[in-house]
């Protein structure tokens, strides 16, 4: 039977970072009431935090848990340590099992969808993340993983607009910009540049500017910019709405060029000798050679 004030003592315990005493009580615990499967889950849990390399162990306790009474909780947590284990089909099974305990919870709705996109179900997939989102619509994760499946299947402008979304709910989440900014950087499917204020090319030069003056290390969000100032430095264009009324625009140096430039310098300080980056520096040689 299980003692709630002996578990919530426990966790006490644990809260207040006493993790030895606290997994000492929960293994006292267990001695004298071995089927006590809430505490089998919370002894997996607390394994699962303290050895997130290593989840097998946390996985013994989760799977006695599920024997003596499955539960979301313990069925979502048994997911996740089959899912660093790199167990795809056991733990889809695992996070069917917890949505079949309890379909309210959105995160195990969001793993799922993440199992089934590794395992080639993108289209299925993309059910289990609106299926999160109809459970909350602003949910991080879920729209993340929802436009990421999208730009898998092919559908980049709705992958795309998924990524305004985050970025419009969570302004403030450098990875939520980063992957807007890079979904920007690439061209639409008809391949079309828009060469002009407030264009495509520009929102994402001026979404990268704020991830790297904030995130330096994003080697992704320089790489991105790079590829959308090499692709504006050879169409020769500017941001200009006709030729004498100038807008400025989200170019620090001024020009594509020297823009590029500065992009390649932070890289070389960085991430020196990255691969990536030759092909920038390779276009800027034979720019110079030209001139």
């Amino acid at each position: 039977m299980r003692d709630d004030n002996r578990l919530d003592a426990i966790e006490t315990l644990w809260a207040a970072g006493q993790r030895d005493k606290a997994l000492a009580a929960l293994g006292s615990h267990l001695a004298k009431d071995p089927e006590d499967a809430t505490a089998w889950s919370l002894k997996g849990l607390y394994l699962l935090e303290l050895e997130p390399n290593d989840p097998s162990l946390a996985l013994v306790a989760l799977e006695r848990s599920l024997a003596i009474s499955p539960t979301y909780q313990a069925a979502y947590n048994a997911g996740n340590a089959l899912l660093d284990l790199d167990r795809l089909s056991e733990a889809q099974k695992l996070y069917e099992l917890s949505i079949e305990c309890f379909d309210g919870y959105p995160q195990a709705w969001v793993n799922k969808g993440i199992v089934q996109h590794r395992t080639a179900q993108t289209k299925d997939a993309l059910v289990s993340f609106e299926r999160a989102l109809q459970l909350d619509a602003a949910f991080a994760p879920a729209l993340r993983c929802k436009a990421i499946a999208l730009e898998a299947v092919g559908d980049k402008e709705a992958s795309e607009a998924t990524y305004a979304r985050l970025v419009e709910l969570y302004p403030d989440d450098l990875d939520a910009l980063s992957d807007y900014g890079r979904a920007l950087s690439r061209l639409p499917p008809d391949n079309r540049m828009e060469l002009h204020p407030g264009g495509r090319e520009w929102r994402a030069v001026e979404t990268l500017n704020v991830v790297i003056d904030r995130k330096p290390d994003d080697v992704a969000a320089l790489l991105a910019k790079a590829e959308v100032l090499y692709r504006c430095m050879y169409a020769n264009v500017c941001f200009r709405t006709n030729v004498v009324d100038y807008v400025p625009g989200p170019l620090r140096t001024g020009g594509f060029a020297s823009e590029l430039r500065s992009v390649l310098e932070l890289a070389k300080q960085r991430f020196p000798g990255h691969p990536r980056f030759k092909k920038y520096e390779a276009a800027l040689d034979e720019l110079r050679s030209q001139n």
